[in-house]
């Protein structure tokens, strides 16, 4: 499986729709091997939408399977939160997707859009909440990438 990497701009129009950069949709049509690539999408703690290509997502229902217990009441009720909002979205043949209302809402969603790589997912960011967590984030960069590399050098 490919990662995504990167980030796009582009604008939701009023049906909320949004087109998908070509940097991401070509990595889901090598994974998928299929004429039309389809995502699915889930709300994320960060107030975004996570999207992931089917691949992903059968390993992320693999990791769910594995750590919840059906006969945990506690494990059902978080399980069924979890996927409360998820659901398979088609790359048109335009490269655009239809995000759900309800998702739109849960992001906060307007009309300037950023699509953020994160590996094994896209992130779909409104652009004014991305723009704002970035640069909370640029404090302390060198101790981020720190802990991400275990303080190892990653310049080679």
């Amino acid at each position: 499986m490919n990662s995504f990497i990167g980030t796009s701009n582009c604008k939701m129009d009023a049906k909320c729709r949004i087109v998908v950069h070509s940097k991401f949709t070509s990595i889901l049509q090598d994974d998928q091997k299929e004429e039309s690539a389809t995502l699915v999408a889930n709300v994320s703690p960060d107030k975004c939408i996570d999207l992931f290509s089917e691949e992903a997502w059968k390993e992320v229902e693999e990791l769910l399977l594995m750590k919840f217990n059906e006969g945990n009441p506690k494990d059902r009720k978080n399980l069924s939160r979890f996927l409360d909002f998820a659901e398979r979205l088609t790359i048109d043949n335009n490269s655009r997707i239809t995000i759900p209302p309800r998702m739109v809402e849960f992001a906060g969603l307007k009309k300037e859009i950023t699509l953020k790589g994160k590996l094994n997912k896209i992130q779909i960011w409104d652009s004014e909440t991305y723009e704002l967590m970035m640069k909370g984030n640029q404090a302390g960069f060198d101790d981020i990438v720190a802990d991400l590399y275990g303080g190892q050098s990653i310049s080679g």
